[in-house]
């Protein structure tokens, strides 16, 4: 389990930061997370006030508008890249994300409810979510085993 820190800007885009861990390894969603946050980066942008009179001592104004021009190349590539992340996203990985996320909110339901039903137990949350699953047609997430794969990747 890996923890991913996020500033107050980047709260505004949770969205992006779901799409970015929805990438199939480890290490393809720690890269989609940096080009994920150089777009948190462009889109915040627009709400700095360049043109604004400074305070003394706002050296970090300076230092912003030096590592953005510095990065601009890096952002350019990365809005590229997370085009494709996207497509990706939307083409197979959100069903993923959303299965593991119904599995992870029954797991913690579970608890607060201290019922501790797990996962491998007899009528366990693998059960229950591929009864809802078939109860929404949902593809590929009606069988245990996918249900797993899911899971744990």
């Amino acid at each position: 389990m890996r923890t991913i820190h996020i500033n107050e800007p980047e709260l505004f885009c949770l969205e992006l930061f779901r799409v970015a861990l929805s990438e199939a390894t480890p290490e393809a969603g720690a890269r989609a997370m940096d080009v994920a946050r150089h777009e948190v980066v462009s889109l915040s942008l627009r709400n700095f006030s360049f043109g604004k009179e400074k305070s003394e001592g706002n050296i970090r104004y300076a230092e912003f508008v030096e590592w953005v021009a510095k990065t601009s190349g890096e952002r350019y590539e990365a809005a590229h890249e997370f085009s494709e992340i996207y497509r990706r996203y939307e083409a197979k990985n959100e069903r993923k994300l959303n299965v593991a996320e119904h599995i992870g909110k029954r797991v913690w339901l579970s608890i607060q409810d201290q019922r501790f039903q797990g996962l491998y137990a007899k009528c366990n949350i693998f059960e229950q979510v591929g009864v809802d699953a078939r109860k929404h047609r949902i593809h590929g997430a009606r069988d245990k085993d996918m249900l797993r794969k899911i899971w744990t990747s």
